[in-house]
């Protein structure tokens, strides 16, 4: 059946209609569909106030769970959200397509020995490096702008030329975030004439092909990076750099500092600086 945003306030009706999906379109077991219920029902009722856009509620829970939990709960909840997206595409709302997309791929609790979720100055150049010799020059204009700004994959996808505005030797760049909130930010010319010079708003890309551009880059140096990965290192870079986390707060169009607060956790790995890409 066809979802509508109304379903969001009526937790009960919105595990069941997981919970038919699981029967009808996965083939799962009752005993299967009844543990992944339980699980979903603690999460959503328990820990998300019923609303699963408060996914950000998840991490401090599930970081207190043993490992090998984490990754039970992990695998239910990703699913949780991969569903949830591709039931909102298909009912044609596309705002919520991508958000729960967004969810379902930026559900990662790093534990033990797991590497941060940023990339470090070496890492960052040597992808910037490979990118540049695709013969593609979008994915380096991609990779890049992403890297300097921080946007979410589906804030850069949904750009246009009119979202900017020259401002003496830079530019203001209007961006339409989570929950249609609106934020400004500055960039410079070079990184404008880049992504322009690219090709890029004459032969844009879905976001999925971003991902897996961006996926394939990182598999030729050997790292795991994918658009969140540059989202993470933009923020690290600027708590390195000195900035507040209020101000960082306002450059990734968080709602909660909170949510900025895992961004931008301490590292014990390599000291990152603010940097010009």
């Amino acid at each position: 059946m066809k979802i509508t945003e109304d379903i969001l306030k009526e937790p009960d009706a919105l595990i069941d209609a997981f919970a038919d999906w699981l029967y009808l379109h996965k083939a799962n077991s009752p005993s299967s569909v009844q543990w992944k219920r339980y699980i979903i029902r603690k999460m959503l009722i328990d820990i998300m106030d019923g609303d699963p856009r408060n996914y950000t509620r998840l991490l401090p829970f599930i970081r207190s769970l043993e490992v090998d939990t984490q990754k039970t709960y992990m695998y239910v909840i990703r699913q949780f959200y991969q569903w949830l997206a591709s039931a909102f595409r298909e009912a044609g709302n596309l705002q919520l397509y991508d958000e729960f997309t967004e969810f379902a791929e930026d559900i990662r609790v790093p534990r033990g020995s797991k590497r941060p979720q940023w990339l470090t100055i070496e890492e960052a150049q040597k992808l910037l490096e490979t990118a540049k010799e695709e013969r593609d020059p979008r994915k380096y204009a991609v990779i890049k702008f992403m890297l300097s700004t921080g946007l979410r994959v589906s804030e850069f996808v949904s750009m246009e030329l009119t979202d900017f505005k020259k401002d003496g030797h830079s530019y203001l760049l209007r961006i339409r975030g989570k929950g249609n909130k609106e934020r400004i930010l500055r960039i410079s010319e070079d990184l404008y004439k880049l992504l322009v010079d690219s090709g890029w708003f004459n032969k844009k890309v879905h976001r999925r092909t971003i991902h897996r551009w961006i996926s394939d880059i990182g598999k030729k140096i050997g790292i795991d990076v994918h658009p969140h990965t540059l989202r993470h290192t933009f923020a690290h870079t600027l708590l390195e750099r000195g900035e507040s986390l209020a101000m960082i707060q306002a450059l990734l169009g968080h709602s909660s500092i909170s949510t900025t607060g895992r961004y931008v956790r301490e590292s014990s790995a390599e000291v990152m600086l603010g940097r010009d890409w």
